[in-house]
Protein backbone atom coordinates (compact mmCIF):
# COMPACT_ATOMS: atom_id res chain seq x y z
CA UNK A 1 0.00 0.00 0.00
CA UNK A 2 2.88 2.29 0.68
CA UNK A 3 4.00 2.21 -2.72
CA UNK A 4 0.14 3.26 -4.35
CA UNK A 5 -0.23 6.78 -5.66
CA UNK A 6 -2.25 8.87 -3.29
CA UNK A 7 -6.05 7.97 -4.64
CA UNK A 8 -9.23 7.32 -3.27
CA UNK A 9 -8.71 2.93 -3.60
CA UNK A 10 -5.56 3.73 -1.71
CA UNK A 11 -7.65 5.76 0.97
CA UNK A 12 -9.92 2.37 1.09
CA UNK A 13 -7.30 0.15 0.77
CA UNK A 14 -5.47 1.68 4.17
CA UNK A 15 -8.64 2.37 5.75
CA UNK A 16 -9.31 -1.46 5.55
CA UNK A 17 -6.03 -2.30 6.62
CA UNK A 18 -6.56 0.15 9.60
CA UNK A 19 -9.78 -1.16 10.86
CA UNK A 20 -8.84 -4.64 10.39
CA UNK A 21 -5.27 -4.27 12.29
CA UNK A 22 -6.30 -2.10 14.94
CA UNK A 23 -7.07 -5.19 17.36
CA UNK A 24 -3.37 -6.36 17.29
CA UNK A 25 -1.33 -3.57 17.18
CA UNK A 26 -3.40 0.35 17.58
CA UNK A 27 -0.91 2.43 17.41
CA UNK A 28 0.55 1.01 13.83
CA UNK A 29 -2.95 1.39 12.82
CA UNK A 30 -3.56 4.90 14.01
CA UNK A 31 0.04 5.66 12.35
CA UNK A 32 -1.52 3.99 8.82
CA UNK A 33 -4.58 5.82 9.30
CA UNK A 34 -3.36 9.49 9.58
CA UNK A 35 -2.35 8.83 5.65
CA UNK A 36 -5.61 8.97 4.42
CA UNK A 37 -6.23 11.88 2.29
CA UNK A 38 -10.12 12.02 2.67
CA UNK A 39 -10.52 14.23 5.53
CA UNK A 40 -14.10 12.23 6.26
CA UNK A 41 -12.57 9.02 5.66
CA UNK A 42 -9.28 9.63 7.90
CA UNK A 43 -11.83 10.82 10.74
CA UNK A 44 -14.19 7.83 10.40
CA UNK A 45 -11.09 5.11 10.32
CA UNK A 46 -9.37 7.12 12.92
CA UNK A 47 -12.73 6.92 15.28
CA UNK A 48 -12.90 3.42 14.74
CA UNK A 49 -9.27 2.04 15.44
CA UNK A 50 -9.77 4.54 18.50
CA UNK A 51 -12.51 2.36 19.67
CA UNK A 52 -10.53 -0.77 18.99
CA UNK A 53 -7.59 0.63 20.99
CA UNK A 54 -10.17 1.91 23.84
CA UNK A 55 -11.33 -1.50 24.43
CA UNK A 56 -8.00 -2.67 24.35
CA UNK A 57 -5.96 -0.72 26.45
CA UNK A 58 -8.53 2.40 27.95
CA UNK A 59 -5.76 4.28 29.48
CA UNK A 60 -3.23 4.42 26.12
CA UNK A 61 -5.95 5.21 23.51
CA UNK A 62 -7.12 8.30 26.74
CA UNK A 63 -3.75 9.57 26.07
CA UNK A 64 -3.97 9.31 22.45
CA UNK A 65 -7.10 11.28 21.81
CA UNK A 66 -5.27 13.79 23.65
CA UNK A 67 -3.48 14.27 20.31
CA UNK A 68 -5.53 12.82 17.76
CA UNK A 69 -6.60 15.95 16.55
CA UNK A 70 -10.52 14.19 16.23
CA UNK A 71 -12.96 16.70 16.97
CA UNK A 72 -14.95 16.55 20.37
CA UNK A 73 -17.86 14.54 18.97
CA UNK A 74 -15.28 11.74 17.66
CA UNK A 75 -13.71 11.27 20.54
CA UNK A 76 -16.77 10.98 22.60
CA UNK A 77 -17.21 8.05 19.67
CA UNK A 78 -14.39 6.53 20.81
CA UNK A 79 -15.02 6.05 24.43
CA UNK A 80 -18.82 6.13 24.43
CA UNK A 81 -20.23 4.63 21.04
CA UNK A 82 -23.58 4.51 20.44
CA UNK A 83 -24.11 0.58 19.14
CA UNK A 84 -25.84 0.01 16.72
CA UNK A 85 -25.69 3.23 14.81
CA UNK A 86 -25.23 3.15 11.17
CA UNK A 87 -22.74 5.34 9.20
Amino acid sequence: MAQMPASPQRDAAVSGFARGYAWQDPETAIAWAQDIADPELKQRSLTDVGRAYYRRDPEGARAWLETSGLPEAARQEVVAPRWGRRR
